[in-house]
């Protein structure tokens, strides 16, 4: 079975784990996800991926868009696994502190299973999430992230 359309939508819940290479921040840390996915591209192949994805815990509040490219695999089964890497940044908000902000690169990991044409559920392991921390002050920073959602195509 072939997913429908050229297009996707997944919305994701998930945790970020503490991978912060220099010293905890705001943008780093233990921290519950959601958000959103969306897919550009036909279902196998090379495709664009546009998230928004926010984050809360340790007394922080994240906001952190990511744009990707990830490779889809055809297989002879309803299961797409896909590899890829990505780059976004993170606004982390944490009250009396300034704003921290971050750029960070990541390699991805992931798999779907669609039960009908348009509709699937998926995980993803976002390993390492790591980069450049730039405000306040700089230093390195980083998570882990698994992230788990229905996936939508139209």
């Amino acid at each position: 079975m072939t997913p429908a359309g050229s297009n996707g939508i997944r919305p994701v819940i998930g945790v970020s784990g503490h991978l912060d290479v220099d010293f905890p921040t705001a943008v780093g840390g233990n921290k519950f996800l959601f958000g959103v996915d969306y897919f550009i591209g036909s279902a196998y192949g090379l495709t664009a991926v546009i998230s928004m994805h926010l984050g809360a815990g340790g007394r922080a509040f994240l906001i952190h868009p990511i744009f990707s490219l990830v490779y889809r695999f055809q297989l002879p089964i309803p299961l797409i696994p896909y590899v890829g890497g990505g780059a976004g940044v993170k606004l982390g908000f944490q009250r009396g502190t300034s704003t921290n902000f971050a750029i960070t690169f990541r390699g991805q990991v992931g798999v779907e299973w669609f039960f009908t044409p348009s509709v699937g559920l998926s995980t993803e392991l976002a390993l390492p999430d790591i980069g450049p921390l730039i405000a306040p002050t700089a230093g390195v920073v980083g998570t882990v992230e698994w992230t788990i959602g229905p996936h939508f195509r139209f």
